[in-house]
């Protein structure tokens, strides 16, 4: 467990998980002001892991990059990064979190099985994207579902008249990208911002 630390000014990452760093929790930390990211995860098989309840502001590129699989982002306040949240693992949940402030709010690339429930999307550049290749979407048993991720109950910076339409993209392979445009859809938007019980800067 990585608890009530104040994690900042470093030149590249705040904090880095190597190959196989698995079952760790972070919370209640301020990681702010990094050089490159809040936290990376970005060595495959760092799995299993945990961030709730930090505050994540103003790190350069990501307030987190995870490859890892099923990790948890919950309850945090992720602002003032090129990208919020970056997601490459499978089956992650991200879900309560205030991400506000940031180029891209959430961006999911080849990452199936999440699951993206009532958080706040506020004065992001862009909220959220995606990006998957083909074969993905017609794998068993994912062809049997409108959709790779589960999009519910967040709140998109503004009270909608209907489903909030994610754009993101879809590739014919990986190795073949070309960018045919792609929705997905939370059908049932939330139509006020969730408590934001922890504040950044």
């Amino acid at each position: 467990m990585i608890s009530n630390n104040i994690i900042r000014n470093n030149i590249n990452d705040g904090i880095y998980f190597q190959d196989y760093d698995t079952y760790t929790t972070i919370i209640n930390n301020s990681i702010i002001d990094n050089g490159v990211n809040g936290v990376r995860m970005e060595e495959y098989d760092s799995d299993h892991n945990v961030l709730r309840s930090n505050v994540i502001d103003n790190n350069s590129a990501n307030g987190i990059i995870s490859y890892g699989d099923h990790c948890t982002f919950t309850g945090n306040h992720i602002s003032r990064s090129k990208n919020g949240i970056t997601v490459y693992g499978y089956s992650t949940d991200i879900q309560n979190n205030n991400i506000t402030q940031n180029h891209i709010g959430l961006t999911l690339i080849l990452a199936m099985q999440c699951v993206v429930e009532e958080n706040t999307f506020i004065n992001n550049l862009k909220d959220a994207t995606f990006s998957y290749y083909l074969m993905q979407r017609v794998m068993l048993p994912f062809m049997l579902f409108p959709q790779i991720t589960k999009w519910h109950a967040n709140f998109w910076n503004q009270v909608l008249p209907g489903p909030k339409i994610i754009v993101g993209k879809m590739d014919p392979s990986l190795f073949v990208d070309v960018g045919i445009p792609w929705v997905n859809c939370d059908f049932s938007p939330a139509k006020n911002p969730y408590l934001d019980t922890i504040q950044g800067g």
